[in-house]
């Protein structure tokens, strides 16, 4: 009976399923709906550029969906189903309302980046978005090669126009590589496997209408480039490296120089004054393999034509040259440093050879990222000519610090992502410090008044450690943890904008992992929190940066610090690094007994 009526069920939802397709499955509603156009093709005069141009988004409610919403409903719901029901309307070559919708708001996007400069401005620099009555013209011209790319598609790749996300490199390649350049008719194209993926797909349109040559695989990911995944829409720079990378593709697959069409579409100029790709550099980064975001692969060939160790390219793609171009400068006057004023192409050269110069002294990633971003900001903001010849780390080291203060905003709570090298906490329930150990806790000794060491475990003078308790070493997990944390032991964290600032900072970098040290005993209504631990990761390896117990001793106290090196050795992490950076009063107070 059970398994009749399961049979039931399925049949009844598949017939539904059926019927809705069937449904939705009218010719009428391609050939007599009205198409959609987008505000910029119709308002009076240009617009300002306060966002991102993106598809209006159908999620079956009114309301406007919020980021994390917005994700699962595009990608993890979705996904699945919008291909099958691809797959049955691509019988009959019909595309989606939404999906079509959303090409010709995509046409609309690629068309303003062209009108407004291309990969070398922006709508920023160009004083807002083209006039509408321009950009309403080049989605007219687009027009035709994307009803083409659509309904081809359809038939051959419905993985193409299975989403509103999926059609964005048909509709970059209507308006950068219009029908009329293609090297064969879309006609002859046999289209691939219904069940192959968006990028495979892709890969062999992109091929059959574009190469006559191999191209680079790095060049391969160029139409589909959407910048920072976790983005809740596709900011305009990403558009922007789009289509430089897209002019490299078409100049590769026609057989033209690949570097030349770089540095036009970087440049803004036919025959370009300075290369901004050299010749090293363009040897790089035809290496680097497929699938890699091409501007990250820019990057990291601009770092490796230096002769820097690979580690500066994961500070530089970190930071601001790592999201986006920064221009041709084009139309500036020349700064004393010889380069366009504020900031450019010709200017991320130069930076990048500066930190790829003193990365000795910048040492980590992170210091390499926050240099650039610091040094853009100012050649943006304050100083159109200011540059970092004659500066070195050192010197800039103070600005940096106030720079990195006044950029940091707080949301209600600021989540830590976990440590990145494995380290884990430690759960010990039931245990003492075993019998006669002796600590040294640094510091705390007879010239600060204090009895230089501490004999632990049971049958010790004081009977220090031991006592059954539950030791707990749990990494911290956002702002509001940390904070709670030093309200436990009394110390100024909760009142000091200026501390949380910088913890943030690390944290987001994830070059700093926090980790409370807490005790509990039997008959406890809430454990005892003995010890605040930053932890720093750096190449050479994980070391304590600093671990304060309760105030007003806020030296740890030999039980916390005995659980702290037996931690540290177990996880790796060198706890010889160890300093106060806290006032610390003389004589040192005793620790309570624990």
């Amino acid at each position: 009976k059970s398994t009749a009526m399961s049979a039931t069920r399925r049949a009844l939802g598949l017939a539904l399923f059926v019927a809705c397709v069937a449904a939705f499955n009218v010719p009428a509603q391609l050939k007599f709906r009205h198409r959609h156009r987008h505000a910029l093709c119709s308002s009076p005069g240009p617009m300002p550029s306060d966002g991102p141009i993106k598809p209006r988004l159908r999620v079956g409610s009114s309301r406007t969906p919020d980021k994390a919403s917005l994700a699962k409903t595009l990608v993890s719901s979705t996904q699945d189903y919008d291909t099958k029901i691809a797959q049955l309307l691509g019988k009959d070559a019909l595309v989606r309302p939404n999906v079509q919708d959303a090409a010709e708001e995509w046409v609309t996007m690629c068309a303003a980046v062209t009108l407004s400069g291309g990969a070398a401005s922006s709508f920023a620099a160009e004083g807002g978005f083209p006039a509408s009555q321009r950009i309403a013209l080049a989605v007219e011209k687009a027009q035709g090669t994307l009803d083409l790319l659509l309904e081809t598609c359809a038939k051959k790749a419905p993985a193409l126009v299975a989403t509103e996300m999926a059609v964005l490199p048909l509709a970059r390649l209507a308006v950068w590589a219009p029908e009329d350049t293609w090297v064969r008719p879309l006609e002859d194209w046999e289209g691939v496997d219904k069940a192959a993926n968006v990028s495979v797909a892709l890969r062999s349109l992109t091929a059959h209408v574009l190469e006559t040559y191999d191209t680079p695989p790095v060049l391969h990911t160029a139409l589909s480039y959407k910048g920072d995944v976790n983005a809740a829409a596709i900011p305009e720079a990403a558009h922007r490296v789009a289509l430089a990378f897209v002019k490299a593709l078409i100049a590769a697959g026609s057989g033209c120089p690949v570097r030349d069409a770089l540095n036009t579409a970087l440049s803004g100029e036919e025959e370009p004054s300075t290369s901004v790709v050299s010749k090293a550099a363009y040897k790089a980064l035809v290496k680097e393999p497929a699938g890699s975001s091409p501007l990250h692969a820019l990057r990291r060939a601009q770092v490796a034509a230096q002769k820097a160790p690979e580690w500066v390219s994961e500070g530089v793609c970190k930071s601001r040259l790592g999201r986006q171009l920064l221009g041709a400068g084009k139309g500036c006057d020349l700064a004393t440093d010889g380069l366009p004023e504020g900031v450019s192409e010709q200017l991320a050269i130069v930076y990048i050879d500066w930190v790829c110069k003193h990365h000795e002294e910048l040492a980590e990633p992170a210091n390499v990222a926050m240099a650039l971003d610091y040094a853009l900001e100012m050649r943006a903001v304050q100083d159109a000519g200011y540059s970092l010849a004659g500066r070195t780390p050192k010197t800039i080291a103070q600005a940096m610090e106030a720079y990195a203060l006044t950029t940091v905003k707080f949301d209600k709570d600021e989540i830590f992502e976990p440590n990145p090298y494995g380290i884990k906490g430690l759960f010990l329930t039931n245990v003492t410090i075993p019998a006669k150990t002796t600590v040294q806790v640094p510091y705390d000794n007879p010239f600060n008044g204090g009895p230089d060491k501490y004999e632990l475990g049971p049958g010790s003078k004081e009977g220090r450690g031991s006592l059954p308790c539950t030791v707990r070493v749990a990494e911290i997990g956002s702002l509001r943890e940390l904070i709670q944390e030093g309200k436990k032991l009394n110390n100024c964290l909760e009142d000091r904008y200026d501390s949380q600032v910088k913890y943030v900072i690390r944290a987001r970098q994830r070059s700093s992992s926090f980790w409370s040290f807490t005790f509990s005993y039997d008959g406890d209504t809430e454990p005892t929190h003995v010890l605040l631990l930053e932890i720093w990761h750096l190449r050479q390896g994980n070391i304590v940066r600093q671990a304060e117990g309760p105030r007003p001793r806020t030296l740890p106290g030999p039980e916390a610090w005995y659980w702290m090196v037996e931690w540290c050795e177990r996880e790796g992490v060198r706890w010889e690094t160890w300093d106060v950076y806290s006032r610390v009063t003389a004589p040192v107070p005793k620790p309570p007994v624990l």
